[in-house]
């Protein structure tokens, strides 16, 4: 199994590759147990404490569980990696709010066509729940923003693609602070209605099984949140490339209130 010699100084590194080499070949799924402690350790030709810290190196990685007096498992897929990237960059770059919807976008724009290609009956009803729910919670934010995420994973379900719903979800908690943020930065009631009006023209193209009616009314929505977002990041707008952009795009999204709030900056 072994056919090159292992460097001292990166054991336990080199070695959880060849674990890892070793779990693919095997062909070993989620849930299987890897052969003892002992028996790796003398099957990879190095000591049970090299080979404890390799395993541990696995189980951070997301590849393995180990319990103790338990046997080591491969893990099933999951989305903590990749969640702890995107949680840690929202939080520490000024600018990833607006990143993270545009990587978010492309995510949502396949993820709803498939959505109305491949739905069934089931899945329809709970996006129906979840619209009715949303309409129920209008005002309130931390509700709103709980369902709307919801909403979103339901459609991601209803691709059946799992490596999809997967990605969606390793952006869960920066993904409910873009929808936080935009719900905070609503200047009235009627644009909470506008929100809810976007995700309702969302759903019934998926019922209806219309990939490019929904493809647009998801462009739309998100393309509104990142403007909304911006404008908040951008404050007074003093960048006259900025303040153009925005337009745009606000007339795009049909942000009407938004545009007055631009007018008055510009006269400022």
């Amino acid at each position: 199994m072994v056919d090159l010699p292992l460097r001292r100084e990166t054991l336990a590194t080199q070695l959880a590759s060849r674990l890892t080499e070793f779990i693919m070949a095997e062909g070993l799924k989620s849930g299987t147990s890897l052969p003892s402690e002992t028996s790796l350790a003398v099957r990879f030709g190095v000591s049970r404490p090299i080979m404890r810290e390799a395993l541990r190196t696995l189980q951070a990685q997301g590849i393995v569980t180990v319990t103790n007096g338990k046997a080591t498992t491969v893990r099933a897929l999951t989305d903590a990696p990749l969640s702890n990237f995107f949680a840690w960059a929202v939080r520490f770059e000024q600018t990833s709010l607006v990143e993270l919807l545009e990587v978010r976008k492309g995510l949502e724009l396949q993820s709803v066509a498939l959505a109305a290609q491949r739905r069934v009956p089931e899945e329809i009803a709970a996006l129906d729940a979840t619209i009715a729910q949303m309409a129920q919670a209008l005002h309130d934010a931390d509700a709103y923003t709980d369902l709307d995420y919801q909403l979103h994973l339901q459609i991601a379900t209803a691709t059946h693609n799992a490596m999809l719903r997967h990605l969606l979800t390793s952006i869960r908690e920066p993904f409910k602070e873009t929808i936080r943020e935009g719900l905070r930065h609503q200047p009235n009631d009627r644009a909470n209605h506008h929100i809810q009006a976007g995700h309702e023209r969302i759903v019934a193209a998926i019922r209806a099984g219309d990939a490019a009616t929904a493809v647009a009314a998801m462009t739309r929505h998100l393309d509104g949140a990142i403007t909304r977002i911006r404008l908040n990041q951008y404050g007074e707008l003093e960048r006259t490339t900025e303040r153009t952009e925005l337009t745009e795009l606000m007339a795009m999204t049909g942000i009407r209130e938004l545009t007055e709030r631009t007018k008055l900056t510009e006269k400022e």
